[in-house]
């Protein structure tokens, strides 16, 4: 199987999916290295979620310090999402605006760099079981009803978005992660979706969790 040179941009709580596009604001200064360095390279970059904390950046820091020093550190999940970078803006303190369009799941084989920034051997994280067009279209069609539900209840247009052609044509496996563009969840709950490998899980899973918030 083929691998890949990943940057592992590490956030608490963060989890993306696949078919998203996910924007971030950099200021530290191994994060900025990290973006640069995989838009020269050609790295893809990793938005991962954090198993633990295993360094604390010092307390009381003024806004120039913050922008000048690493703060906390954590380890990473060995399963996200990661995609190729591009920079949007860049202002005149080196802060950058950033979009990582995820193209995929991925898993760590081995880190091979933690200074300044982590970087990992990964491969492709695939799903492993094909399942039932009928089975999963019922699920898809239950998950549309409960956010339909909780859309008229907030009184906001998801229902345009879930009714357009384009999401309409959608095959079960993208829906089950794109749906995440407009959801979130506890996030060790999403990153328990992201690593399941059955599409039709995924689906029972979070129709299951919508029809809980919905009532």
């Amino acid at each position: 199987m083929a691998s890949f040179e990943i940057a592992l941009f590490i956030i608490p709580a963060a989890v993306s999916f696949p078919g998203t596009t996910v924007p971030l604001h950099v200021f530290e200064p191994r994060y900025r290295v990290l973006i640069k360095e995989s838009v020269r390279l050609g790295h893809r970059v990793a938005v991962c979620h954090a198993k633990k904390q295993i360094g604390q950046a010092r307390k009381n820091q003024t806004a120039a310090e913050i922008l000048n020093s690493n703060q906390d550190s954590y380890e990473p999940q060995r399963i996200f999402s990661a995609g190729p970078v591009e920079i949007t803006d860049i202002t005149a303190d080196g802060r950058l605006a950033v979009e990582i369009r995820m193209d995929g799941r991925y898993q760590i084989i081995e880190e091979i760099q933690t200074i300044p920034y982590r970087l990992a051997r990964c491969e492709k994280y695939e799903d492993e079981v094909s399942v039932q067009r009928e089975a999963l279209l019922k699920r898809r069609q239950a998950i549309d009803a409960a956010l339909l539900k909780i859309s008229q209840t907030a009184g906001d247009d998801l229902d345009q978005t879930l009714t357009s052609p384009e999401w309409m044509a959608m095959t079960p496996e993208d829906y089950s992660f794109r749906i995440f563009e407009f959801i979130r969840f506890e996030p060790d709950l999403m990153q328990q979706i992201l690593e399941m490998q059955n599409p039709l899980f995924r689906l029972e899973l979070l129709a299951k969790v919508l029809a809980t918030e919905s009532e």
